[in-house]
This record gives structure tokens, C-alpha cells and sequence, in this order.
């Protein structure tokens, strides 16, 4: 499922991801400089630990580093689904 808001405050658009498979919801806040400055990440996992929300969301920032100038929503939410089933 996937949710997309646009214009709200600072940011051109947010997107609310939500996978079938899992309990999460991951939110991506793009502004007016996406690609070439990386979303604003954001996780959200009742079942989740706080600290290891707090790894998930650091192992994304670092990985859109790795994209910049780059499409890169699709990859970043590639990329949760591999930690899950790591």
C-alpha cells in the first residue's frame, strides 16, 4: 500500500509505504532538492524495538547516500525488505 501527500509544509511530497507482508510503515519525505538530497526517513514498527528502528532507519539514510542524483524510493524500499529477511 502506498499513500502519496504532496505540498505539505517544507516537503513536495511524502510517501507512506506500508508492505503487505509486515507490520511497518515506512514514510519518505521528499523536498523541492530530491534526488540529489536524500529523503527524511521515517519508520514506524509496533513490534519493533526502539533501538533496532533506530538501526533500520540509519542502515537507509546511509544507503540513500549511495544514491544521490538518483531515483531512489524503489531501492530504498528494496533495500527494508532485504533487512527483514536478513
Amino acid at each position: 500500500k502506498i499513500r502519496i501527500l504532496s505540498s505539505i509544509g517544507q516537503f513536495s511530497y511524502i510517501l507512506k509505504i506500508r508492505p503487505d507482508q509486515y507490520d511497518i510503515s515506512l514514510t519518505l519525505q521528499l523536498d523541492k532538492d530530491y534526488p540529489s538530497k536524500p529523503p527524511e526517513i521515517i519508520i514506524t514498527a509496533p513490534r519493533l524495538a526502539p533501538d533496532q528502528i533506530i538501526v533500520i532507519q540509519q542502515l537507509l539514510q546511509s544507503y540513500c547516500e549511495t544514491l544521490l542524483n538518483k531515483p531512489m524510493i524503489l531501492s530504498i524500499y528494496s533495500r527494508l525488505l532485504q533487512w527483514f529477511d536478513e
